[in-house]
């Protein structure tokens, strides 16, 4: 089931397994932008106030007060290569919240009356994140 128009999405992916904080940064502002676009309200984790020095423990801890304020997850990617996505995930099993992902469409190519290709870029949705635990 697609969760409905303005409820709160929280984002997880991982963030201390990536060696550039700034890969990190950009993966999670694409997401906020994306979910706005699908007309969600994006809550991300890198926007805890805690400063990214902060001990992984009060990371999680806060991020699991930001998850508890939302309607469904997003699972990022990289989820898979993180402990802290992984127990969110755990987290939001047994809240019942929906887990979800973002659809990878492919880019479509079109041919055009005058005879010319021209690349159409699908729209991005959410689907159900189908987990076998």
């Amino acid at each position: 089931m697609i969760p409905k128009k303005g409820q709160r999405a929280y984002i997880s992916g991982a963030i201390s397994s990536i060696p550039n904080f700034d890969d990190v940064k950009k993966m999670f502002r694409e997401a906020e932008r994306q979910l706005e676009q699908l007309g969600y309200v994006p809550v991300s984790p890198l926007n805890s106030g805690l400063p990214k020095e902060a001990t992984w423990g009060q990371h999680m801890k806060a991020d699991t007060a930001m998850l508890c304020t939302c309607d469904f997850v997003v699972f990022l990617p990289t989820w898979r290569n993180s402990r802290g996505a992984k127990s969110e995930m755990r987290n939001a099993i047994d809240f019942g919240m929906p887990l979800m992902k973002f659809s990878q469409p492919k880019r479509q190519i079109e041919k055009t009356p005058e005879g010319c290709y021209k690349y159409t870029e699908p729209e991005i949705r959410l689907e159900t994140l189908n987990i076998k635990l």
